[in-house]
């Protein structure tokens, strides 16, 4: 049976007979589970039909006050069935406003009708958030190997801020460089360099065009 949503803002004080540490509190009779209410609940803005296997980005509306602070943390509700079943919906760190932005998922092979002002999850205050470095990905910025080796022959007459800098060039983009196996680096990095047209004088411009006019016919020619 699915559990009532009862917010602390709907109940009396009387009401509210439980110590907060049990999680529950005791409503004319009926309990509610308090894990969730200290927090405000972030709903669909319209009526959304999410396309199967796809994702999206929805609007959602804060049902109540805003957190507290600039920054709130967005967690979907404990199951995502609760929403839809086969809709997955994202945690995210988020700005503190009545409208925001939530992903959602639909794994099913059918769309799925989201209606307007459905519970997607709960929003919480944040106070600080701090980055931490994992091991698995503190290890990533290590240069081993063929890098290594290339960093070394690089920088023997470097000076040291110099060799600071190429080791971070070098970690940055370590994707392009030969992996010492054979096979060549690629990266999903692209810079775009400035370039621009290059004029050909008119005394000349047969000397290009007739060869690349030929080449579009099929026509080649051998250079000797």
């Amino acid at each position: 049976m699915a559990s009532r949503q009862v917010f602390l803002k709907d109940l009396k004080v009387a009401d509210l007979k439980r110590e907060l540490e049990e999680r529950e509190c005791e409503t004319t009779g009926k309990k509610a589970d308090l894990q969730n209410r200290l927090r405000e609940a972030l709903e669909n803005e319209e009526d959304t039909a999410v396309p199967e296997r796809s994702e999206m980005i929805l609007d959602a509306h804060l049902d109540g006050n805003p957190c507290v602070g600039n920054i709130m943390m967005f967690e979907p509700r404990s199951h995502d069935g609760e929403v839809a079943r086969g809709i997955a919906v994202g945690k995210a760190l988020l700005l503190t406003e009545k409208t925001v932005p939530v992903r959602i998922m639909n794994l099913n092979h059918h769309p799925v009708n989201l209606r307007k002002g459905i519970v997607l999850g709960y929003c919480s205050s944040v106070s600080s958030v701090i980055r931490k470095l994992d091991a698995q990905e503190n290890s990533v910025r290590k240069i081993t190997g063929e890098l290594a080796n290339l960093l070394s022959s690089s920088s023997r007459s470097l000076r040291s801020d110099q060799t600071t800098k190429l080791r971070s060039l070098i970690t940055k983009y370590a994707d392009i460089f030969d992996d010492g196996q054979g096979g060549k680096g690629r990266t999903n990095t692209m810079r775009k360099l400035p370039s621009s047209y290059f004029r050909i004088k008119t005394t000349n411009r047969e000397h290009c065009v007739t060869p690349y006019d030929n080449q579009k016919r099929g026509e080649h020619y051998t250079a000797y």
